[in-house]
């Protein structure tokens, strides 16, 4: 499947650290894409951070 992970902070520690912790603990996941948006990109809104993983296919657990 695909996990989307989502955050309504900037903080490192609340985006890319979670995400390489998880990773690091579910070696059957990959990081598809990441991104953190500051808020400007849209006009005057709080910024936000997203990142996709998708288990991989060879995960027993995995919906094709």
């Amino acid at each position: 499947g695909t996990l989307v992970y989502s955050t309504c902070t900037l903080l490192p520690q609340e985006n890319g650290d979670v995400v390489r912790l998880f990773l690091e603990s579910h070696p059957t996941f990959m990081l598809v894409t990441q991104k953190t948006y500051t808020g400007y990109e849209y006009g005057d809104c709080d910024g936000f951070y997203i990142a996709v993983l998708k288990r991989s296919a060879g995960d027993p657990h995995a919906k094709n």
